[in-house]
């Protein structure tokens, strides 16, 4: 090895060490990758199961059967509107990038009950009203709905009753509008990755970020 060769090549590891530190200045690029990297496993991952019920496709107001995808509001506060090019900024969202932070999340109320389940009792009320129609889905609770309803109990186990109006026409039967229950156990959707997931993303992403700050040309 020459001496020019060793020279040059000293050269080029400290302009490497030079460009690597400089990316260290500043952390907030990688962080703005890590946000994206965790949108577009949201997006590419939306879950698609346990599968709806006949009760809750009978709610939709749009026609739509897929998994939380009624208005779409919570996948997009989650991934936005781009998932692979910019960090949300859709209403709801909690995503972020800064310095010393990397965030994604939302704070729509219905959101944690969907990624972790659980059960929803009646408070101040004996029992929850679950739209059944479109109508009954566009109001807020059964006392907001514009026609008269008529309660029917029901002999089923944990449904108090229906609430159902009054048919039309003669002979026809009455529309069920709201069923009546005093709690509702709503399955797990996990819409956010885990903490392993989570962290594997994290590593790629700041794998990556040292490999691209010591590519020197």
């Amino acid at each position: 090895m020459t001496a020019w060769t060793l020279v040059a090549d000293i050269e080029v590891e400290h302009a490497r060490f030079v460009e690597l530190a400089r990316g260290f200045e500043s952390l907030k690029e990688l962080h703005e990758r890590l946000v994206i990297q965790l949108q577009g496993y949201v997006y590419r991952n939306w879950p698609k199961k346990p599968p709806l019920s006949p009760l809750t496709l009978a709610a939709r107001r749009r026609g739509g059967s897929a998994v939380l995808q009624d208005t779409g509001a919570l996948r997009i506060s989650i991934s936005g509107e781009s998932p692979f090019q910019t960090i949300s900024s859709s209403p709801g969202t909690l995503n972020e990038a800064g310095e010393s932070i990397a965030v994604i999340g939302t704070s729509l109320p219905y959101a944690a009950i969907h990624n972790y389940g659980g059960t929803i009792h009646a408070r101040r009320v004996k029992n929850l009203s679950i739209p059944v129609t479109p109508e009954a889905s566009a109001v807020d609770g059964a006392s907001r709905f514009p026609r008269q309803l008529k309660f029917i109990p029901s002999k089923k186990s944990g449904t108090t009753g229906v609430l159902v109006e009054a048919a039309k026409r003669r002979g026809e039967k009455g529309k069920i509008q709201f069923i009546l229950k005093p709690s509702v156990r709503i399955p797990q959707r996990r819409c956010l990755p885990d903490k392993s997931v989570a962290e594997k993303i994290a590593n790629e992403v700041a794998e990556d970020y040292v490999l691209g700050l010591l590519e020197v040309t």
